[in-house]
């Protein structure tokens, strides 16, 4: 038997573990009021806080993969509770500091005619107060209060959990839901045990009380009494039990009381519904965090495809198909253009920036200023022209500077076609001769 197995604490036997009939025997004590500090692990009340506290369980890394889910069924803790309310008028109060409990939290116990220290659990018992109207006497400077005392009393009971644990991209979510509610065996007496008597009993017994100290554990952090810390008037801030109002069941972040008769004064709302989701969450926190309790179940594993749906595909194909029909036909056109008035060029290459830098006296006398290269010979007229590429008008001179061509031919209807300024080129005309009139 595991001690870590269990939530509260057990004592061995006192006999030294090298005798020969030594046999470890565990006993546990019975669970009262005044051993309730002291019976429970400390690492569950610290479990049990954060989880109030947090609002939600402690998580766990997924043993499945990044999305699967699964389903396990346990035997876990459960408070059933009745709900009684008493209308009270408060004594006369001091105006100045009213104090009121807005919130009685704490286990009831029955009775042990031995000792007062041996009192067992009963129950658990919230008293929460609304106020509903007050009554001021100016004459005493004191008020008395008009309230509905809202009582609910539980009791500690196991149930049967369902949890399906979901996993989404590695992130843990848990879905609950309980039923099959029994009372729990008595804890009143001490209870002896070790692994040569596990009967079905003791198995009971040991159950029983860990489910016990889970609910221990949980209505630890939420017993206690508390008051508004500055009277009626003043805000609604809790004092004396500080944790409570980090849970749950506390209104007062968004909630105060301003002091008319028709404004309600209540901070909690109390009820078996939240008791029983707090006490959930530290049930998966444990299961969670100390991973003790392995099982064998059916896992379903989910393997995240993207997929795209067309929920209105008109408004997709026909701006595409519009686009299309304009655009085919300009591509079609323009590659005709090309095909009718382009000419075949170089790319990046020495000839080509030769052949069409020829012709124009300008451009020669200024590029024949910065023959050796280099930006420090480049004249600043150079770097300022602006020059357009078309059929060059040189109308002094000889279009190809001769008179007859090799073979005899005039050449006054071959042109010449270059780069020079803007204001000495022609457009480029189609059907026209540009260069020598044949190779050799």
């Amino acid at each position: 038997m595991k001690d870590d197995e269990l939530a509260l604490f057990v004592s061995n036997n006192w006999r030294e573990e090298n005798d020969t009939d030594y046999v470890e025997v565990l006993r546990a004590e019975p669970l009262t009021l005044a051993g309730m500090g002291i019976q429970i692990k400390p690492v569950m009340y610290q479990l049990a806080t954060q989880t109030i506290v947090n609002g939600e369980p402690r998580t766990m890394s997924s043993p499945c993969g990044l999305n699967c889910s699964y389903k396990i069924s346990f035997v876990g803790p459960y408070l059933s509770c009745n709900n009684t309310d008493f209308d009270k008028v408060s004594p006369p109060l001091n105006r100045s500091a009213v104090v009121l409990y807005a919130l009685e939290s704490n286990w009831t116990v029955t009775p042990d005619a031995d000792s007062s220290f041996a009192s067992t659990l009963k129950s658990f018992e919230m008293k929460n107060a609304e106020v509903y109207n007050w009554v001021r006497n100016d004459s005493t400077n004191t008020v008395q209060l008009e309230y509905t005392s809202h009582v609910l009393t539980c009791s500690p009971r196991r149930a049967k959990y369902h949890v399906v644990q979901r996993f989404h991209n590695g992130e843990q979510s848990s879905t609950v839901t309980v039923g099959d509610v029994h009372d729990l065996v008595p804890m009143d007496e001490k209870l002896y045990f070790s692994k040569n008597n596990m009967t079905q009993a003791v198995v009971d017994a040991i159950r029983d009380r860990n489910i016990m100290a889970l609910i221990m554990a949980m209505t630890k952090g939420i017993s206690g009494n508390s008051v508004p810390a500055r009277g009626l008037t003043g805000s609604t801030v809790v004092r004396d039990n500080l944790l409570v109002q980090s849970t749950r069941l506390f209104n007062g972040f968004s909630d105060t009381w301003e002091g008319s008769l028709t404004t309600s004064y209540t901070l909690f709302t109390v009820s078996e519904e939240i008791l029983n989701s707090m006490l959930a969450n530290v049930t998966l926190s444990a299961i969670n965090h100390f991973q003790l309790w392995p099982t064998l179940v059916n896992v379903t594993q989910q393997d995240v495809r993207t997929q795209y749906v067309w929920s209105r595909p008109l408004n997709l194909l026909l701006p595409y198909f519009l686009s299309l029909g304009v655009a085919l036909p300009l591509a079609i056109l323009g590659y005709w253009s090309l095909r009718q008035n382009g000419v075949p060029a170089t790319d990046n290459g020495f000839l080509q920036v030769a052949m069409t830098t020829r012709g124009n006296y300008k451009l020669d006398q200024l590029a024949m200023g910065g023959c050796l290269g280099g930006n420090h010979n480049e004249s600043a007229e150079l770097k300022n022209l602006e020059v357009q590429f078309g059929e060059l008008i040189q109308p002094n001179r000889s279009r190809l500077d001769i008179e007859p061509n090799h073979l005899g031919s005039p050449t006054a209807d071959v042109r010449l076609a270059g780069f020079a300024p803007k204001d000495e080129v022609a457009p480029l005309l189609v059907g026209k001769r540009y260069g020598k009139l044949c190779e050799n």
